[in-house]
């Protein structure tokens, strides 16, 4: 997914002072054993501490922009894909400073997602959901806080083909907090795609699932739109 590297740039071309940190447990972090450990354990824990922990270090990373001469700390957005999109919805719960949300192909209802079949495929052994994991997933999953997240400016978008990560929980999300959002409906958005259908004449290879997952030109101008309009073009 070397593409999506591109965004920062291009985002930088287009005025933006752009951060690009990984996410807890991947790319420098160190933290990385520790997380490969906990999946192997335990998919499910492995993935709720990543989220929660790296939601709680963009705090870190805003902090960071403040002192900045050229960030406006009114007008700083947050738009991740795929896991990173898990990642900035649930920011969205703990974060309010913030000015725009942008959750690029990812999702919440995280005890949902032992029911996906990719996720059953990708890891056949079931995780155990002790009081501890429920304890977090209550703390950290978007659809179980929704009202902490309204009324900031969130946009999910999404492949409507999407076999990696369904766009069953952006949808449900989307629908749960459109109620919250009654005296502000500009704030909230969902954009669906017709993107990367798989074959319907044979079975599809794992490349094609896999492939359903990322983001299409259009898809990638939806987000920038979304970030100009709260965020760039935001009034001072």
């Amino acid at each position: 997914q070397v593409f999506h590297w591109r965004w920062p740039q291009e985002l930088a071309f287009k005025g933006y002072v752009v951060v690009t940190p990984d996410a807890w447990g991947h790319g420098e972090r160190k933290s990385v054993s520790e997380r490969r450990a906990l999946e192997e354990a335990n998919w499910m824990d492995g993935f709720t501490r990543t989220v929660q922990q790296t939601a709680k270090d963009v705090g870190k990373v805003i902090d960071y922009l403040q002192t900045r001469e050229d960030v406006d700390p009114d007008r700083i957005g947050l738009m991740g894909i795929s896991l990173g999109g898990c990642e900035t919805l649930a920011t969205s719960v703990i974060e309010d400073r913030l000015a725009a949300y942008v959750v690029l192909e990812g999702g919440c209802d995280y005890l949902g997602m032992l029911k996906e079949d990719l996720m059953r495929l990708a890891f056949p052994k079931e995780p155990e959901i002790t009081d501890a994991l429920k304890e977090r997933v209550e703390a950290v999953d978007p659809f179980l806080n929704a009202e902490k997240i309204a009324p900031k400016p969130v946009v999910f978008i999404h492949g409507k083909h999407d076999h990696v990560l369904p766009p069953r929980s952006a949808r449900a999300m989307h629908e749960k907090l459109a109620p919250l959002y009654k005296d502000h409906p500009d704030r909230l958005a969902i954009h669906e795609f017709d993107a990367y259908p798989l074959p319907t004449h044979r079975e599809p290879t794992v490349r094609e699932i896999i492939f359903t997952h990322y983001p299409t030109p259009g898809m990638t101008q939806a987000a920038y739109d979304w970030l100009d309009t709260f965020v760039r073009d935001r009034a001072q």
